[in-house]
C-alpha cells in the first residue's frame, strides 16, 4: 500500500512538473530526439535503463540548478516596492507640472514658466526612460528564467519510469517529490515578480507617452508665446493690480521649480559637470605648478604686473574652465546659467581687484550687482506687481550707470572693445521700459535680463582671453621648448596678441548666447538642428551628420590634448638631481589619449563594432604588401616607449652623430644635433642600429686627452704636474680618479694620454678645452717643451738634359 501511495504522490508531482506543457528548448528537443534515434539501436535492456537512469539524473541536476539562479537573482533584482514608489512619485510631479500652466493658476502667460515646466517634463521623461529600460530587463530577465524552467519541467524524460525496477522507481519519486518542494515556491516567486515587473512596465509607458504629450503641448504653447512677443499680454503699467501675499506666494512657487529643475538637470547631464569639474582641478593645478615654478626660479613680480592669471590661480581657474567649457552643457537651465556665470564674475572681481582703476572698478560693482539682481528676478515664474515695478527700477538705474560709463572717463579703460556691450545694455534697458510700460511682460523680462548677462558674459570673455594669453606667455618662459608653434598659434606672441581662433570661438559664442533669448534664434536653429540630427543611410549603415560632428569633434580634442601635452611636457630638460623626467613615456600617454578617444567617438557617434574590424581586415591587406616598415617603426615606438633605453633630453649617438634627444613619437624620433639641425630617425632604426646613451643616469663619462713631450724631459715631473691641473679642475670628477698614461716612444716625442671623468657627456668639449689651455700655460712656465714633426725641405735645380744632335 505504501508503494501505491508513493508512486501516486510521484506521478503527480510529475504532473505538476510537466504542467507548463510539453514546449522543450529546441537543442534539448533535437538532443533528445537524436538519443531516442540512437536508442532504437539493439541494445542490452540493462544499459538502456542504466543510460535512462543517467540522464534523468542530469536533468534533475539542472532543474536544480536553475532554480538555484532564479532564487540568486530575485534576490539581488530591483526593489519593485521602491520603484513602484518612484514611480507614484513621477506621476506626483507630472501632475504639478501640467498643473502649474493651467489657466486656473496662470492669468498670465509667462515664456519662462512653460519652459520651466517643459524643462521639468524633460527631466521627468529621462527618468522615464531610464526606469522602463531597467524595467524591461528585468522582465526580459523574469521571461527568460520562466521559459528556461518551464522547457526543463517538460522534458518528457521525467515520466520515463522505470519498469520491473521497483528500487529505481521508489528513488526516482523521491528525487521528484525533493524537487517539487525546491521548485514549487520558487516557481511562485517568479510569477509574482513577473506580474508585479510587468504591472509597473504598464505604467511606466503610460507615463512616458503622457509627458511626450505634455511637451508637444507645451512646445505648441511656447511658440505661440512667442509669436505673440510684440503683443500686449498684461495690463498697462498704470492699470497694474495685485494682492499683498501674491509676491510671497510666487517666490515660493519659482524656487521650489528651479530647484526641480536644476536636480533634474544635474541628474541627467552628469557626465558634462564631472568633465567641468576635472578640468577645473586640473586647470588649478596647473596654475599652482606654474606660480611655484615662477618661484623658484624668482621670476614671479610682486605687483604680478603681466602675471595676473597667478596671483589667484584658485579664481582664475573658474573664470578660465567656465567660460570656455560651458558650452558643452547642453541648453543649460536658467538657474544653472546663473550659478555658472556669478561664481565666474565674483571670481574675476578678486582677480582683478587691484588692477582695475577705481572709477571702472565702481563700475563693475554696480553692473554685478544689477546682474545679481535681473539674475535672481529671471528666476521668477509667474506675473506680479513688485516683479514688474523692481524691473523698472532696475532698468532704469542700469540706463543710468551705462549712460553714465560712456560719457565717463574712458582713458584709463585699456580694453575699449568694453564700451560696445555698455551700449548694448543701454539700448536694451530702455526697450525694456518701455515695452514694460506698455504690457509686454514677456518681451520686457527677455530685454531686462539679457542686457545685463550679454554684458556680464562679454567682459568675462575678454578677461578669459587675456587669462588665457597670460598663461601661455608665462608656460613659454618656463619650459624650454624645441617647437615653439603649436597649430597655428605662436608663442612668441602670446601675451601681445589674442589667438585668432580663440577669439573667433568666443564671439561666436557670445552671440549664441545672445540669440538663443529671442524666437527668431528658434526659427533659424530648428531647421538647422533637424538638418543635423536626421539620420541618413548609406548602403547597410546608418549615420547623422551629428554623429560626424560628434566623432571629428571627440577627435579633435584628443588631438589637441595630446599635442598639449607633448608641447609642456616632453621637452623639459632634466631636473638638477639628474633624474630623466617622463619624455619617453609621453607616446604611452599620447597613445592612450587617441585610443581613449577613439573608443569614445565610436560609441558617441553609434559606428558599429563589426564595420570597424572590416577596415582593419582590409588595412592588414595593406600592412601584408606595403607597409611593414611603417609597422615596423610603429611598433619600435612602442617598444622604445616601454623599455626606456632612452629619455627625451638624453645624449645620444646614433651612426656617429652625436646630438639631445628631443622627441618620440609613434613613426620617429627627433634629435637635435650640435650644429642646431634636428635629425629624424625612424624608430626601427634606433633598434636595429648601434644606439649609444651618453645620459646614463647610473656613470659618468670618461673623456681622453693625448699629448706628446720632448725626450730628456722629467717625466716624474710632467706626471705631478698634470694631476695637479686635473685635481684643480672643477669639471673633473674625484671618482674614479683621473690617471696619466705614458703611451710610448713615438718617432719625435714621448706620447702621453690622460684619462678624466665627467658628470655630464655635454660639458666634455668644454672640459677639455680649458684642460689643453691650462697645460699650454704651465708648459711654458715650466720650460717643458712638446714637440711636433719637422720636416726640412732642400730645393735643387737640375741642369737640363741636352738635345741630342740631329741627324743629317
Amino acid at each position: 500500500m505504501k508503494k501505491r501511495l508513493s508512486f501516486l504522490t510521484g506521478m503527480l508531482c510529475l504532473v505538476f512538473l510537466n504542467g507548463a506543457g510539453q514546449t522543450k528548448i529546441g537543442s534539448d528537443s533535437a538532443h533528445h530526439a537524436s538519443e531516442r534515434v540512437a536508442d532504437s539501436r539493439p541494445k542490452t535492456k540493462g544499459f538502456e535503463i542504466e543510460r535512462t537512469r543517467l540522464k534523468q539524473r542530469r536533468l534533475i541536476a539542472e532543474i536544480e540548478e536553475t532554480t538555484q539562479s532564479i532564487k540568486d537573482y530575485l534576490r539581488r533584482g530591483i526593489d519593485t516596492l521602491s520603484m513602484r514608489r518612484e514611480l507614484i512619485g513621477i506621476d506626483h510631479w507630472d501632475s504639478l507640472a501640467r498643473a502649474a500652466n493651467h489657466p486656473d493658476v496662470v492669468t498670465i502667460p509667462s515664456f519662462r514658466n512653460v519652459t520651466t515646466t517643459a524643462r521639468i517634463l524633460t527631466g521627468l521623461r529621462t527618468l522615464m526612460v531610464r526606469r522602463k529600460a531597467t524595467l524591461e530587463k528585468y522582465a526580459d530577465a523574469l521571461d527568460h528564467y520562466t521559459y528556461v524552467l518551464d522547457s526543463l519541467r517538460a522534458d518528457s524524460l521525467l515520466t520515463s519510469l522505470p519498469q520491473d525496477e521497483p528500487p529505481a522507481t521508489d528513488d526516482l519519486v523521491q528525487r521528484i517529490n525533493t524537487l517539487t518542494l525546491l521548485v514549487q515556491p520558487v516557481d511562485s516567486a517568479l510569477a509574482r515578480a513577473a506580474l508585479h515587473v510587468h504591472t509597473l512596465l504598464a505604467r511606466a509607458s503610460l507615463q512616458l507617452k503622457r509627458a511626450d504629450a505634455s511637451l508637444e503641448h507645451l512646445g505648441a504653447v511656447q511658440n505661440e508665446i512667442s509669436k505673440a512677443t510684440f503683443s500686449q499680454e498684461a495690463d498697462y503699467f498704470w492699470r497694474m493690480s495685485g494682492t499683498p501675499g501674491e509676491w510671497n506666494s510666487v517666490v515660493e512657487f519659482s524656487m521650489l521649480r528651479a530647484r526641480v529643475v536644476l536636480l533634474f538637470y544635474c541628474a541627467a547631464h552628469q557626465t558634462e559637470i564631472v568633465i567641468i569639474l576635472v578640468t577645473l582641478i586640473l586647470c588649478a593645478t596647473y596654475l599652482f605648478t606654474l606660480r611655484r615654478v615662477l618661484e623658484e626660479e624668482k621670476l614671479l613680480h610682486a605687483n604680478t604686473a603681466g602675471q595676473l592669471v597667478l596671483r589667484y590661480p584658485l579664481l582664475s581657474a573658474p573664470v578660465i574652465v567656465i567660460s570656455l567649457f560651458q558650452f558643452i552643457l547642453p541648453d543649460p537651465p536658467a538657474i544653472l546659467n546663473f550659478i555658472l556665470w556669478m561664481t565666474t564674475a565674483l571670481s574675476l572681481t578678486v582677480v582683478f581687484s587691484h588692477t582695475v582703476n577705481g572709477y571702472w572698478m565702481r563700475v563693475w560693482l554696480a553692473f554685478l550687482i544689477l546682474f545679481f539682481v535681473s539674475g535672481v528676478l529671471n528666476l521668477l515664474l509667474l506675473v506680479s506687481v513688485v516683479e514688474r515695478w523692481a524691473m523698472l527700477l532696475l532698468a532704469l538705474g542700469g540706463s543710468a550707470v551705462a549712460l553714465t560709463a560712456l560719457l565717463g572717463n574712458k582713458h584709463e579703460l585699456r580694453e575699449r572693445r568694453i564700451l560696445y556691450f555698455i551700449g548694448l545694455v543701454l539700448i536694451l534697458q530702455l526697450a525694456s521700459i518701455a515695452a514694460n510700460l506698455a504690457g509686454m511682460y514677456n518681451l520686457s523680462k527677455n530685454l531686462f535680463t539679457t542686457g545685463y548677462s550679454s554684458l556680464m558674459i562679454g567682459i568675462l570673455f575678454l578677461w578669459t582671453v587675456r587669462l588665457i594669453n597670460e598663461g601661455l606667455g608665462l608656460s613659454f618662459h618656463v619650459y624650454t621648448l624645441n617647437d615653439r608653434r603649436l597649430f597655428s598659434i605662436n608663442f612668441e606672441k602670446v601675451g601681445t596678441r589674442t589667438p585668432y581662433l580663440l577669439t573667433a570661438g568666443l564671439v561666436v559664442g557670445w552671440f549664441i548666447l545672445f540669440a538663443r533669448n529671442f524666437y527668431v534664434f528658434k526659427v533659424i536653429s530648428d531647421p538647422i538642428k533637424e538638418w543635423v540630427l536626421t539620420p541618413r543611410t548609406v548602403g547597410g549603415y546608418s549615420f547623422s551628420v551629428a554623429s560626424i560632428l560628434v566623432f571629428i569633434s571627440i577627435m579633435g580634442v584628443a588631438a589637441v590634448i595630446s599635442r598639449i601635452v607633448s608641447f609642456f611636457a616632453s621637452d623639459r630638460p632634466r631636473s638638477r638631481d639628474g633624474r630623466a623626467g617622463i619624455g619617453s613615456l609621453l607616446l604611452l600617454v599620447r597613445i592612450g589619449i587617441m585610443g581613449m578617444a577613439l573608443f569614445l567617438a565610436l560609441a558617441a557617434a553609434g559606428i558599429p563594432l563589426d564595420k570597424v574590424t572590416v577596415i582593419l581586415g582590409a588595412l592588414s591587406l595593406g600592412i601584408g604588401f606595403g607597409l611593414q616598415t611603417l609597422v615596423n617603426n610603429l611598433v619600435s615606438g612602442l617598444i622604445l616607449a616601454f623599455e626606456r633605453p632612452v629619455n627625451v633630453g638624453d645624449i645620444v649617438e646614433v651612426q656617429g652623430k652625436v646630438g639631445v634627444m628631443k622627441s618620440i613619437g609613434f613613426r620617429s624620433s627627433r634629435i637635435g644635433s650640435w650644429d642646431g639641425a634636428d635629425v629624424i630617425v625612424p624608430n626601427g632604426d634606433l633598434l636595429s642600429g648601434q644606439l649609444v646613451n651618453w645620459s646614463d643616469n647610473e656613470s659618468s663619462t670618461r673623456l681622453e686627452l693625448e699629448l706628446g713631450v720632448a725626450y730628456g724631459t722629467n717625466l716624474r715631473r710632467v706626471e705631478t704636474l698634470l694631476n695637479e691641473i686635473l685635481k684643480k679642475h672643477e669639471g673633473i670628477i674625484d671618482k674614479p680618479a683621473p690617471a696619466v698614461l705614458f703611451q710610448g716612444f713615438d718617432e719625435s716625442a714621448i706620447s702621453v694620454k690622460i684619462l678624466f671623468w665627467v658628470t655630464q657627456y655635454k660639458d666634455g668639449s668644454r672640459v677639455r678645452s680649458e684642460l689643453i689651455v691650462s697645460i699650454d700655460d704651465a708648459f711654458r712656465q715650466q720650460g717643458i717643451i712638446m714637440p711636433f714633426p719637422q720636416r726640412e725641405v732642400n730645393v735643387r735645380k737640375i741642369a737640363p738634359t741636352p738635345e741630342p744632335p740631329a741627324l743629317a
